[in-house]
C-alpha cells in the first residue's frame, strides 16, 4: 500500500514518477540519466535535479550521482496507480460517454492526478461489468514493438503525454484502431493504419499497447 504520508504529491511530482516508469517500461535501463529525464519532460536539467532530490528524500526514488535515478517500490506503486487511473478514465470517457479518443486522453491526463483511491476503485468496479475492462487491467500487455512483420493488431491503449496522443490521433493511431506492421528497422517501425502508412519511432511504439485484432 502507498504510505498515506505520500498521498499529497503534486501533479508535477507524480509526472516525474510516471515519466521514469514509462521510460523503463519502454526498455531504457535504470538508472535513468537526469539529462534524459529533462529531455522527456522538456525542462532544464537543473530543475530535474532539484525535484529528484526532493523525491529521493521522500523515499520514492534512488538518486545515484553522475548516473541517474531509479524508482523505489513506493515510487513505482504510485506511478502505476496514476497510469491505471489514466487508462480507467480513458475507457470510461470513450466507451461510456462517447468522448473522442483525443479529448479523452487530454481529460484523463488531468483526472489521473486528482482521483482519490476510493473513486478509482469505484470507477474500476463500474467498468468491471463491461467488455472494456481488459483494457485497464494491470496485466502485462504487448506493445507495437512486439508485433511480427505482417501482423495486424488493435490498439488497446496509448499511455503518453497529451501532445503525443494528439499527434498519434492525427496519424490514425488511437484506441480501437487496427494497425499492421509492414516493416521495422533499428529505431523505427512502418505501420499501416487505416488508409495511410505511418513511420513511428520505437520510443513511441513502446508506449502503445495492442491486442489481437478482432
Amino acid at each position: 500500500m502507498v504510505d498515506p504520508k505520500k498521498e499529497s504529491l503534486s501533479e508535477s511530482e507524480e509526472m516525474y514518477l510516471v515519466t521514469i516508469a514509462r521510460l523503463v517500461d519502454a526498455g531504457e535501463p535504470e538508472p535513468i540519466p537526469l539529462a534524459r529525464l529533462a529531455e522527456e519532460l522538456a525542462i532544464q536539467t537543473i530543475s530535474v535535479n532539484q525535484m529528484v532530490h526532493k523525491l529521493s528524500d521522500e523515499g520514492l526514488l534512488r538518486y545515484q550521482p553522475y548516473k541517474g535515478v531509479e524508482l523505489l517500490s513506493l515510487g513505482r506503486q504510485r506511478a502505476q496507480r496514476v497510469l491505471r487511473y489514466r487508462r480507467l478514465w480513458e475507457v470510461f470517457l470513450t466507451d461510456q460517454l462517447g468522448v473522442s479518443p483525443v479529448e479523452a486522453a487530454l481529460l484523463a491526463c488531468r483526472f489521473e492526478h486528482i482521483t482519490p483511491a476510493d473513486v478509482g476503485e469505484r470507477l474500476s468496479a463500474f467498468l468491471e461489468g463491461s467488455s472494456t475492462l481488459p483494457s485497464v487491467q494491470e496485466a502485462v500487455r504487448r506493445s507495437l514493438l512486439d508485433l511480427a512483420v505482417g501482423e495486424t493488431a488493435e490498439i488497446d491503449s496509448v499511455v503518453m503525454d497529451a501532445a503525443s496522443a494528439v499527434y498519434l490521433q492525427a496519424q490514425g493511431l488511437h484506441r480501437g484502431a487496427r494497425v499492421t506492421l509492414l516493416a521495422c528497422a533499428e529505431g523505427s517501425l512502418l505501420l499501416q493504419a487505416g488508409g495511410q502508412r505511418v513511420t513511428l519511432i520505437a520510443d513511441l511504439a513502446a508506449q502503445i499497447a495492442v491486442t489481437s485484432a478482432r
